[in-house]
């Protein structure tokens, strides 16, 4: 077990054995863990900024920006965020397919332009990638959408990709480009990984014998969730969804689930997932109802803890965003050895 890590170590402990002795028929129990990070890639960034240089000059880049955007993992929101939110998004379900627009199609992330990116401009983009990223020309059909109030929005859908249930905040950079064809603006959007597209084989898995198995997520979105204000109860919805008992939530989780709770006022609500860290010393007593320094449950015949740290110091701190929290350093103040023992 190294001194210094980079995220935070999630151990499982055996604290009693099974009761009477272990025999050939003994049920095995398994513990499923669930990457809770919410993550984005710029896979075709890359190549699109080196457009100058593939293209010899012809292609020009004046400026460029981030920006937050609306996705449900196979369609986007083409307009302002502003001018529609996800509630509205999330009670749509009329849409109409206006066209389509060439695209070019990464694993995590897509180029698109209202006028369709160039196929010169795609053909350049693909040959600059590098080898470790797959990407090809597609279409996306383009949709317009008409919320229940009759607000109407556009969109573009992804061919061979299944929306979630839900729309989410995603981060999109907008490029804007000059060249023989005149100024446009190119957009990558990236599809996010994490609290999505959960194998639904894994839950059924965990849920047809959950006295002996059992899900445990590995932080709840972190700092990105944040960074593009995905609130927390959705993701706690998410997790109780698919089935998740407990989880161990990171700085930037912690911050969030005081903010949540001071704005509640109340008791969380049932099905939340038990969350927990061994590292966090909390002054507050309603957040330390929520975020207890272990979980325990019977797994198989066996009494097991789970127990979770996250890093500390200066940087990590700063992330709790005020939270009544000190985290230790669990090697050496926390104590961790004795809580195992």
């Amino acid at each position: 077990m190294p001194h210094k890590f980079s995220a935070y170590l999630l151990l499982a402990l055996l604290l009693a054995a099974a009761r009477g002795p272990l025999a050939a028929q003994e049920r095995a129990g398994a513990v499923f863990y669930a990457d809770g990070k919410y993550a984005v890639s710029f896979e075709l960034s890359g190549a699109l900024e080196r457009l100058p240089e593939l293209s010899s000059g012809a292609v020009k880049l004046e400026k460029a920006a981030a920006d937050i955007a609306y996705t449900d993992g196979a369609r986007v929101l083409l307009d302002d965020p502003d001018t529609v939110s996800l509630e509205e998004l999330n009670r749509t379900t009329d849409y109409t397919v206006t066209g389509r627009a060439l695209i070019v199609e990464g694993s995590r992330s897509f180029l698109y332009a209202d006028q369709g990116v160039s196929t010169g401009a795609a053909s350049l983009i693909i040959a600059g990638l590098p080898y470790s990223v797959r990407a090809a020309e597609g279409y996306a059909e383009l949709l317009v959408g008409r919320t229940p109030e009759g607000k109407t929005f556009r969109a573009a859908s992804l061919g061979g990709k299944e929306p979630d249930n839900v729309w989410s905040p995603t981060l999109a950079m907008r490029y804007a480009v000059s060249g023989p064809e005149g100024g446009y603006v190119i957009s990558e959007f990236c599809l996010p990984m994490g609290l999505r597209g959960f194998s639904r084989g894994v839950r059924d898995l965990v849920v047809s014998a959950q006295k002996d198995n059992i899900l445990i997520g590995v932080g709840m979105g972190g700092l990105l969730a944040e960074f593009i204000k995905l609130p927390l109860e959705p993701r706690l919805k998410y997790f109780s969804d698919i089935g998740m008992e407990a989880a161990a939530p990171v700085d930037s989780d912690i911050k969030s689930v005081w903010e949540w709770s001071a704005a509640r006022g109340t008791a969380a609500p049932e099905g939340v997932p038990a969350l927990f860290c061994s590292n966090a010393e909390i002054k507050d007593k309603k957040l330390a109802a929520l975020i207890r320094p272990y979980y325990i449950r019977e797994l198989a015949g066996v009494r097991t803890a789970f127990v979770s740290v996250i890093p500390s110091g200066p940087v990590h701190d700063s992330r709790l965003g005020g939270a009544p929290v000190t985290v230790k350093d669990p090697f050496r103040d926390a104590g961790l050895p004795a809580l195992v023992r």
